[in-house]
Order: structure tokens, then C-alpha cells, then sequence
């Protein structure tokens, strides 16, 4: 059950404090002493494994294949690394954030195209106290709350010299360009600025000494016609989510708590539209008897209904009342596609897990799951504004290459558009297609929401794999597809990445550049043009 009672019994509670020291003991024990699952999944042995060096402007070869309506500009794409081998029970959300980025320029002199690859770790308080230690200090977030880990923290202060605790904050998860400044999210604190190209730390990003908040979601949304960014934070203790809103000077002109969220749930992600901002309360939620037996603090309760919050964008004051709520089946969402206002409803496009364990997850089999429920249907909500009622269900799609093909439910994550289009209504999605038995992807999938199609694209065959695929408009690209999605990919039976660039309208490759390096999976990632990059602002890197 969702709401459990604990027993006061000061006996039981008495085993029940006795049993979590020793989990916690033990926790620790085995993450300085090794722990063989986790050091599997860290192998050089699966591309979840880290890599350790950085590369500066490695050229590559291929570039005569990039259309001459490319871009130019750079592609950064954040994921989890870990520096120094971890001290607890990894998770794969917990490593040091790593930019792997490609730039590409067009030489004056010749007009020929010129791509170049770098990576670099972002330089967190986290990453540049535990390189100073020479060892992981931190632990992970199935660490969250250990005495002993203090402990353990109070003996490498004493023989490390660390002059402080250092934040958890690792700045891995997502990439968002806003106010000429390209920006490393962590849900978890404020975000870090990163100078482009050269992938340098700014350092923390407080929006000009304005946000007050204790943490920054992942995915902010900006809007295409203003500018305007909207954000949020969540937390365990009430209020369980804030809410904020930066002009495009890169000044917060709102935020605060809404008073209102009824429970601490995983809120990764949100929506837009141009009137309202929308948050899923989905059935991952928070549990302090989760932490007491040692399992993780985030547990999904199948009886549990989703609730969603459609919340006034612009002019929420935190009343009671203002907020229109809905009621929905149990489920987990990572990430949305978009939301978009239509005569009384609101439609919102997004990607739904039926069940969702964030349990630790070690080795790439562990990773690769076979339970269809643990996978996310691309998913629609039809919210009716006059009634109040909820029309959801995954979307069925057909296979565009051929018309009389059955309808299907469509597995994917790592949703998508043109954005130009966020919170508007828009036709196209790009995502990540999931494998039959789960992660990683072996492809690109595109859905046209209106003709109820999709195509598909393979990264190369058995044994190659992808990520999210990130949209960029052509030179002079006027529809919603006229563009190119942009992944690494992965060949494991070569060992091998590239950047695969495919036409967002064909769905079809034009161009694979070979990489120098192995490019580990992670999250997620932006293209910024030339012409954006113009609009940096000045910066003293770390």
C-alpha cells in the first residue's frame, strides 16, 4: 500500500533502526571494499562504462558527406561518468557529468566543412574536490541518507585535507542554451555554465545572484515567442514543488512554492502551453521506508493514481483554487513530448512507463529489461478543461511505409520536436526507439501525430545502439521536418562511435561521422547554431 502506518511499538522500532545501521554498515563496507556488479557495469567491457581522458578538437573524418544545408555550430550531449571508481552502490545516474561535443565550422579560406570532437568533464565542486582527493567522496542517490557514510566522509576530510562537504551536485543530466549561456543541469541544485566550444566551467549559475530555489529541474521549457523561461524544483519536504519563471535576460521575475502538490513524487520533467504550465503527478513517490530497509527512497506504488496539475504560466500566485487538477491512471514519466491548447482541452504527448522501478541497476544485462511494462508507450492525455474529465491511452500508430499495416503501440523514450513548436500545437516527434527487451535503442523512431504514422530508422544494425536524437532546423528550413536529428551512436562489435545526422523529414542518414574516442550512453543534448553561439555572454572559466 501507498499509505503505510508505522507500528509504535518500541520494539519494532527498535529492529527497525537496527536493521538499516546494518544495511547502511554493510553499504559502505562493500562500496570501499569492492562491489563486483558495480564494477561489471563500469567495464570498458559495455559502452555504460566511463571513459577518463579529454580530447581537444580531434578532427574528424566524413565531413564531405554533411549536407550544405547543415548548420554550422556545435553538438553537445551531457551523460553520467564517473572520474574516480564510487564508493557505494552506483547507479547510473550518479557519475560526474561529461560533455562529449562536435564542431562543426565551415573553413573561410576553402568553404570546405570541418568537424571536430572534445570532450570534457564539468568542473563541479564535487568533481574538483574529489580530483584534488584523487577518489570518489560522494555517494549515490541509493546512498541517500547513511551515518556511517558521514563517517566515512569525516575520515577522508581528516586524511584527504577536503576543506568542506562538497556538493552532490554532478551537472549530468541535460544541456539547455538560454540567455547566452549554455547550461549543465542536475535536478537536484542549480545548474553550471559552460563555455562553447571549448566546453570550459563557468561555474554554478545562479541567474545573476535572482534564484532562490534549492534545485532546477532538467528540462526547463522556453517559450518560442517570448523567450521566457519556465522551471521548477521539487523536494521531499513541502512544498513538494516551486515553481519559477526567468526573463530572457537571464533574471528570475517569479518563483515560488505551490502550496498545493499533495505529495513528494519524481517530478523529472513538465509541460508548457501558452497559458498554463503542467505538472504530472505520477505513482514514483517518495518513501522513508524505502531508506529504513535499504531499498531505494523513490518507490513505485501501482495503486496509486496519477494527478495532474494544470497551473496558470504566467500569472499563478499560489492561491488556493487556481490550480485545475485531473485524475489519471497510475504511471511514470520521464520525459514529454509537448502539451498544446485545443479549443476546451488540453492535448499533451509524452512517454509513459505502466510500471517503474529505480532500483540499482548494475551490469548491461541488468540495465536491458524484458518486462514490456518497464518500457514507455508513447502516450496521450486529452484533458477536458469544462468537465474536468481525462481521456488517456498510448497512440496507435501505423508503419508509414505501409498504409494498411495494423495499428500498434509504439515503445520509445526521449521524446523530441521542433522548438519552434514547444507549447504549440505541433505534428512531429523524434524519439529514441526502445529495444524489445529494452535499453539501449537501437534506432530513431518518428511519429506524425496527425497522419497516426511512424517511420523508423536503425542506427546500423545488431549490436549498434543510440541515444536521444536532438533537432536542428535547416539552413533556410521553413516546415516543422525540414531539419536533421542528430545521436551518437554506438557499434559494439567494434567497439566504435559516431555522430549519425539523419533528415528529421526522410528519416534517412546523410552523414555518420566516425568518432576517435569510445562515446559512453547518456542523457541528453542540444545543437546550438553559429548564430546562436554569437550571442554568448562573457565568462572567467574555471
Amino acid at each position: 500500500k501507498h499509505r503505510r502506518r508505522m507500528n509504535k511499538s518500541p520494539l519494532l522500532v527498535a529492529w527497525a533502526i537496527m536493521s538499516m545501521l546494518i544495511t547502511q554498515f554493510l553499504t559502505v563496507v562493500r562500496g570501499i571494499l569492492g562491489n563486483p556488479r558495480r564494477d561489471a557495469f563500469l567495464s570498458a567491457k559495455n559502452n555504460y562504462g566511463p571513459v577518463y581522458d579529454e580530447l581537444t578538437d580531434a578532427r574528424l573524418d566524413g565531413t564531405e558527406k554533411l549536407a550544405t544545408d547543415f548548420p554550422d555550430g556545435i553538438y553537445v550531449r551531457n551523460g553520467s561518468n564517473p572520474a574516480h571508481r564510487p564508493r557505494g552502490a552506483y547507479h547510473w545516474f550518479d557519475g560526474d557529468g561529461l560533455i562529449h561535443a562536435v564542431n562543426i565550422t565551415t573553413n573561410p579560406s576553402t568553404g570546405a566543412r570541418e568537424a571536430r570532437y572534445s570532450n570534457r568533464f564539468v568542473r563541479t565542486d564535487k568533481f574538483v574536490q574529489e580530483e584534488a582527493a584523487d577518489r570518489a567522496v560522494i555517494y549515490g542517490i541509493n546512498d541517500y541518507v547513511n551515518v556511517f557514510q558521514y563517517v566515512d566522509y569525516l575520515y577522508q576530510k581528516a586524511v584527504f585535507g577536503l576543506d568542506r562537504r562538497p556538493r552532490s551536485n554532478s551537472a549530468n543530466t541535460s544541456l539547455i542554451y538560454f540567455a547566452g549561456k549554455c547550461l549543465a543541469t542536475f535536478e537536484g541544485d542549480k545548474p553550471y555554465a559552460i563555455q562553447l566550444p571549448s566546453l570550459k566551467t563557468i561555474g554554478l549559475e545562479d541567474f545573476k545572484g535572482t534564484y532562490a530555489l534549492k534545485a532546477f529541474t532538467a528540462h526547463p521549457r522556453i517559450d518560442p515567442d517570448t523567450g521566457v523561461m519556465y522551471t521548477f524544483a521539487y523536494d521531499v519536504r513541502a512544498p513538494y514543488l516551486s515553481y519559477a519563471i526567468i526573463s530572457p535576460d537571464g533574471k528570475v521575475t517569479k518563483q515560488l512554492g505551490i502550496d498545493e502538490a499533495p505529495y513528494p513524487t519524481m517530478h523529472h520533467d513538465f509541460m508548457i502551453t501558452e497559458n498554463y504550465a503542467i505538472f504530472v503527478f505520477g505513482s514514483l513517490v517518495f518513501s522513508f521506508y524505502g531508506i529504513v530497509r535499504g531499498e531505494p527512497f523513490f518507490q513505485f506504488h501501482t495503486d496509486k493514481k496519477s494527478k495532474i496539475a494544470v497551473v496558470p504560466r504566467d500569472t499563478f500566485t499560489n492561491t488556493k483554487g487556481e490550480i485545475k487538477w485531473f485524475e489519471a491512471e497510475p504511471g511514470m514519466i520521464f520525459h514529454h513530448a509537448n502539451a498544446y491548447e485545443e479549443n476546451d482541452s488540453i492535448v499533451i504527448h509524452t512517454c509513459r512507463y505502466e510500471y517503474l522501478d529505480l532500483g540499482v541497476r548494475m551490469s548491461e544485462e541488468e540495465v536491458i529489461s524484458v518486462d514490456p511494462k518497464t518500457r514507455a508507450d508513447f502516450y496521450e492525455y486529452k484533458l477536458d478543461m469544462r468537465t474536468g474529465l481525462v481521456k488517456e491511452g498510448p497512440v496507435l500508430l501505423r508503419d508509414a511505409s505501409s498504409p494498411s499495416s495494423i495499428p500498434m503501440k509504439i515503445k520509445c523514450e526521449f521524446p523530441n520536436i521542433n522548438p519552434k513548436f514547444v507549447g504549440r500545437k505541433n505534428r512531429y516527434v523524434w524519439a529514441s526507439l526502445s529495444n524489445p527487451t529494452g535499453y539501449p535503442s537501437p534506432g530513431l523512431v518518428k511519429i506524425d501525430t496527425q497522419a497516426m504514422t511512424y517511420s523508423k530508422y536503425d542506427c546500423g544494425g545488431k549490436g549498434t545502439y543510440g541515444g536521444e536524437w536532438n533537432y536542428v532546423d535547416k539552413v533556410d528550413g521553413t516546415k516543422e521536418d525540414d531539419g536533421y536529428v542528430m545521436s551518437y551512436t554506438f557499434d559494439s562489435t567494434l567497439n566504435k562511435s559516431y555522430l549519425d545526422i539523419v533528415d528529421a523529414g526522410t528519416v534517412q542518414n546523410t552523414a555518420r561521422l566516425p568518432l576517435p574516442r569510445r562515446v559512453p550512453y547518456g542523457f541528453h543534448g542540444i545543437f546550438v547554431t553559429e548564430q546562436d553561439l554569437l550571442t554568448q555572454q562573457p565568462h572567467t572559466p574555471q
